[in-house]
């Protein structure tokens, strides 16, 4: 009876938020095999907006009705002034793949509790932290933000993560992008410079960001209190690492068998399958139906913060984007150099911290004819690293949103604690744009 009163006491618009996400989740998995629903998981995204925003906090509800509300502003302006057209495709570029990725992870998180297992070295330290760093980045290369929510939770400690480790795992994470493959900036440095050859970039984004790693791990080893330098950090106990590499197993099998496939749909679908699997093993086919069940009707919502944050920037950056073009200026006559490249890693970065997601910043350099294909290697090279940074400082970034929704830390703290990380990266910007320059010239793609 209990069980009953409780059901009915649910409010409307939490089960409305959290069945808006659910129905987000579906047609994003069904887009897999049938690529023209995105365009219905696109107007899905916009009643999960309407669900998530009615029970985010007062102060997420603000920003995403800014964010929105100039998003649609930049709409009607181009479309009003400039005689731009809305297309259908644009409706499947609000951030629901990404949306229903984390919001995924609650399947993760409602099967398999956070441990905290003691690893066989026991480090501490500062070896303990750059062990953290490596092992975020590798999980990041693959799962993306999923990864916030695998590693994040082990850090934490009687239920908060401290903004220490909030940092070094937004660094971590971030890093990834420098290389991997998984990530959605790939896809769009090949958009735009589709004859390009993607392997100098990663190599020297891959070398650069394990000294990138190691130098922010010992800051932020600096930044530590004498009970934090005791943690040990991730654990590399078989027990901790067995569930992340079923899913990155996952995602990378999935890639092969479905190569057309946007990796946040791949991670969506792991984040279903592998705790579905691993649970029955464990505990059965009925207790891990009724633990899906259970987070199918109300721990999606937990997400809504982050999901009604994600949907909102979407629209601003479809807005953003569609304005850009219309700009009455062009940059096609600077000539490209390592130092032009710089500068758009200065631009990206700084636009990054006043609120524009790196997205509206490469379509800004587009529009102005700044990617000119005579600078390839130095543009994409460019693109990566103002990626990487710009995730870690941006108020805007999946990441911040993500981490700080998550685990109620303020937004302002954890970039606080980045902007050092950030100008490290800028510093080292300048020499990798110039190694991948080299290389490219070396082997005779430039």
């Amino acid at each position: 009876m209990s069980s009953t009163g409780e059901a009915t006491a649910v409010p409307f618009t939490q089960r409305f938020a959290s069945l808006g996400i659910l129905a987000l989740i579906l047609v994003v998995l069904a887009s897999i095999a049938i690529p023209q629903a995105t365009i219905i998981a696109g107007i899905l995204a916009m009643v999960a907006l309407v669900g998530s925003a009615l029970i985010s906090t007062s102060r997420t509800r603000a920003i995403v009705m800014l964010l929105a509300g100039l998003g649609f502003a930049c709409m009607i302006v181009s479309i009003t002034v400039f005689g731009a057209e809305l297309t259908w495709s644009q409706l499947g570029q609000v951030n629901q793949d990404i949306v229903a990725m984390i919001s995924g992870g609650a399947f993760v998180r409602g099967v398999f509790a956070a441990s905290n297992h003691a690893t066989k070295t026991k480090l501490k330290g500062a070896p303990a932290v750059f062990r953290t760093a490596l092992v975020t980045q590798f999980f990041s290369s693959v799962l993306n933000m999923v990864t916030i929510g695998v590693v994040g939770d082990h850090l934490q400690r009687k239920g908060r993560l401290s903004v220490n480790n909030a940092a070094l795992v937004t660094q971590a994470y971030s890093t990834a992008a420098l290389w991997s493959p998984f990530w959605s900036v790939t896809a769009i440095i090949v958009a735009y410079f589709p004859a390009i050859s993607i392997l100098p970039v990663s190599i020297t984004g891959f070398t650069f960001s394990i000294v990138f790693l190691l130098l922010a791990s010992l800051w932020n080893v600096r930044q530590r209190s004498p009970e934090e330098l005791r943690e040990q950090g991730y654990s590399l106990d078989p027990r901790a690492l067995l569930l992340p590499v079923a899913l990155i197993a996952a995602v990378i099998t999935g890639s092969i068998l479905l190569a057309d496939a946007p990796i946040p749909r791949l991670v969506l679908l792991a984040a279903l399958v592998v705790p579905f699997i691993f649970g029955v093993v464990r505990s059965g086919p009925r207790e891990t139906v009724r633990r899906f069940t259970k987070v199918a009707t109300s721990g999606l919502t937990a997400s809504a913060n982050e999901a009604s944050l994600f949907i909102a920037a979407g629209i601003f950056s479809v807005g953003g984007a569609m304005l850009t073009v219309y700009l009455p200026f062009q940059l096609s006559n600077i000539t490209p150099s390592v130092f032009t490249a710089w500068l758009l890693v200065v631009v990206m970065v700084l636009l990054a911290v006043v609120g524009v997601h790196p997205i509206v910043s490469v379509s800004l350099a587009a529009a102005t004819a700044f990617l000119v294909p005579s600078g390839a290697f130095l543009y994409a090279a460019a693109i990566f690293w103002g990626w990487c940074i710009s995730a870690t400082v941006g108020p805007l970034a999946g990441i911040i949103i993500y981490a700080s929704q998550r685990y109620s830390i303020s937004d302002r703290l954890i970039i606080k604690a980045n902007l050092p990380f950030a100008a490290l990266g800028l510093a080292l910007a300048f020499p990798a744009i110039y190694a991948v320059q080299q290389l490219a010239l070396h082997w005779n793609l430039a």
